[in-house]
């Protein structure tokens, strides 16, 4: 009964907040690398992936089947959710979580989620969410001695390190050390085969071939080797002592919808490690003392594992939904250490301070999910059914959609489009969304325009040869820019995109903070064809 509450709940609350604007970012170029999928091209090859393919042929997979609509990929996205809920309340019972620690920990992931909604498409949630299946498969395997729910989860890891790779690295680390703690597989080398060959045989046989084709030498310089030694230089964001002084400014101006949201952001940032090193002391000290390991203790370690490991997703961006993974992974892990609280009073306090935590998220969730049902508005966006803005925003998107009919009329589906911004050298973010709600292929490989990679010398090189090709119609320009404290806050001193789309594309309509611009050696386009733009 509570699991059909719990299904019904998430699918009422998530659908309504999911439909709230549009991610032009990270939505934009999950939707555009399925798009492009369907239309022949290769990640990596054709299109800069950071991540592993698996989501992209996932959403291509809904498109193929459903339709290109944003709304079908919504829709996935918040069935994903329902269903991680729903697998986080089976793992709480397993864990001997009462009935009210299972409401308490239903409430916590649906207010969290609801204040702090990750995008649709985001490859970390359905990542993680194969990460906790194979968990259990795993404490299974490992409990009974079965080799077959060990080549299970074993097999689960390989396909989320399809989606995402450093999740499948977090996932075989989180085996190996679990393998470790249950005593008796030490040196049974047929279970371990059996624990780490499939996910190796996995990446072996579909990620490999997925590096090789986009060049293996490339996929290094621009995927691991770029994250550890400049990711964070370009993406690094503190969370912890912004939201604290935000909390305070908010405090003293008696602002407490803010205070609301701060306090939120800062309990489900923290919670991970309140739960996750607690639990590895209690579990740890039960596996060590035992003859035969318990598979409530174990699950609990494993859990706490995955939880610490996924803590990477924060190393750089040090907040939500960056840091949802790790908050999913170490919900389960608060019924278990209540009951390893053997005080009557000390879990009686524990209780009241839990349900005291939880007040101030759930009411913010309730405001923001009346906010996306009554005080939103429906716009219309080609390819994006069902999407609603807040009204003050409505302006902005309405121009926003004028501009996508004005190029999906002006553009000839055959040419190319470029969606950059009015200052690389200061590259932040750009709209990959224009490719998929207007239908038209990138003039690059640079869908996901990545600052210190994108915007470095020779990448802009690249990109201003990709925009001399005759195919390239057009070029949308974005004035976007970051006042984060990295290095996207300031220019890097490379023009070389922005002086090759001076000369190449003439001064255009500007619609709101875009500009579209047009070839200049073939003229502006036929007015009387874009008068649906106007």
């Amino acid at each position: 009964m509570l699991s059909a509450a719990a299904a019904l709940l998430c699918l009422l609350v998530f659908m309504p907040i999911v439909q709230v604007g549009v991610n032009v970012f990270d939505e934009g170029f999950i939707s555009a690398g399925a798009m492009l999928i369907r239309r022949g091209w290769l990640p990596m090859r054709d299109f800069f992936v950071i991540y592993g393919p698996g989501q992209y042929y996932v959403s291509a997979a809904l498109f193929s089947v459903f339709g290109e609509d944003l709304f079908v990929q919504r829709v996935a996205h918040v069935l994903l959710l329902s269903l991680i809920g729903l697998g986080l309340l089976s793992l709480a019972r397993r864990l001997g979580a009462t009935r009210g620690a299972q409401v308490w920990l239903l409430v916590a992931y649906v207010a969290v989620n609801a204040l702090f909604m990750p995008t649709p498409g985001y490859a970390a949630v359905l990542a993680c969410g194969l990460l906790l299946w194979a968990g259990v498969v795993l404490v299974e395997g490992l409990s009974g001695e079965r080799q077959s729910r060990l080549v299970q989860a074993s097999v689960l890891i390989g396909v989320a390190g399809l989606v995402r790779w450093d999740f499948g690295i977090f996932g075989l680390v989180t085996a190996a050390t679990a393998a470790l703690a249950h005593g008796r597989l030490r040196l049974r080398w047929r279970a371990l085969a059996a624990l780490f060959g499939p996910a190796l045989l996995v990446w072996l046989l579909l990620f490999v071939p997925f590096v090789m084709a986009g060049g293996w030498e490339r996929w290094w310089a621009e995927v691991p080797v770029f994250h550890s030694r400049e990711f964070a230089e370009w993406r690094g964001r503190p969370v912890l002592r912004p939201t604290v002084w935000a909390l305070a400014r908010a405090w003293a101006q008696g602002d407490m919808g803010s205070v609301s949201e701060t306090v939120t952001l800062l309990l489900a940032v923290c919670l991970p490690l309140v739960l996750a090193l607690p639990t590895m002391v209690v579990a740890g000290m039960r596996l060590w003392r035992r003859a035969s390991t318990a598979p409530v203790d174990l699950l609990a370690w494993v859990l706490a594992l995955l939880t610490l490991t996924l803590l990477n997703q924060v190393r750089v961006r040090s907040g939500l939904p960056q840091g949802l993974p790790a908050f999913y992974a170490a919900l389960p892990l608060a019924p278990y250490l209540w009951r390893a609280c053997t005080s009557p009073a000390g879990r009686r306090a524990v209780a009241a301070l839990a349900a005291l935590v939880l007040v101030m998220p759930a009411v913010s969730a309730v405001q923001v999910w009346c906010q996306a049902v009554w005080n939103t508005e429906p716009v219309a966006l080609p390819r994006a059914s069902h999407v609603r803005v807040d009204g003050r925003d409505r302006e902005a998107w309405k121009t926003y959609g004028a501009m996508l009919r004005h190029l999906s009329t002006c553009l000839p589906p055959q040419a190319r489009l470029f969606s950059g911004v009015q200052d690389t050298s200061r590259l932040y973010v750009n709209d990959a969304a224009l490719y998929f709600l207007t239908d038209r292929l990138p003039a690059t490989r640079w869908v996901e325009m990545e600052p210190g990679l994108t915007n470095s010398s020779r990448a802009q090189a690249a990109l201003a040869r990709d925009l001399l090709e005759p195919t390239v119609g057009a070029a949308v320009l974005w004035q976007r820019v970051s006042n984060e404290p990295n290095a996207t806050s300031r220019s890097n001193g490379v023009h070389t995109v922005d002086e090759t789309v001076a000369v190449r594309f003439a001064p255009g309509r500007r619609f709101g903070a875009y500009e579209v611009r047009f070839r200049a050696d073939t003229g502006p386009p036929d007015t009387t064809q874009c008068d649906s733009g106007k």
